[in-house]
């Protein structure tokens, strides 16, 4: 991915600081290019790029007017399949269930919180079958993001 980025120096005024984190959440580095910049790799190579670093993949905030995958190409492409597809409003599930023939339970809703005051309620979530600790409740996530 980093490759196939265009670089630009960030500019943390206009952007913020993109820091990497350890994993007690202490700033390690900070990455100098700006990272929402677009990558050169193909859409049809995304998911089995992902698959191959056990990641998961799915289009993000498709239901928003900028930067999603509908708003970017005009629609989902009919040759590439996704297990799930983000909504940013779950009052959209069906009409967006209808328009692309993906089921409800394809959809995942998120508020693409950037802040702590933009979450949204807990109206939206995954049910998960243990909560005994963090990284085994991360790892029923992605078993669960798996499965298409």
């Amino acid at each position: 991915v980093d490759e196939g980025r265009i670089k630009f120096k960030n500019d943390p005024e206009i952007f913020g600081h993109q820091q990497v984190l350890d994993s007690e959440d202490n700033p390690t580095y900070e990455v100098e290019h700006l990272l929402i910049n677009a990558s050169s790799i193909s859409i049809d190579k995304v998911s089995e790029i992902v698959r191959r670093y056990e990641g998961v993949c799915y289009p993000a905030h498709i239901d928003r007017e900028a930067n999603g995958i509908i708003a970017v190409l005009g629609t989902l492409p009919d040759d590439i399949s996704f297990g799930f597809y983000e909504l940013h409003d779950g009052n959209n599930i069906e009409t967006y269930s209808k328009q692309y023939k993906i089921t409800a339970e394809r959809f995942i809703v998120s508020s693409d919180a950037h802040y702590l005051t933009d979450l949204r309620d807990s109206e939206n979530y995954f049910v998960l079958e243990e909560e005994s600790d963090d990284c085994l409740i991360r790892k029923r996530l992605f078993e669960l993001l798996r499965r298409s």
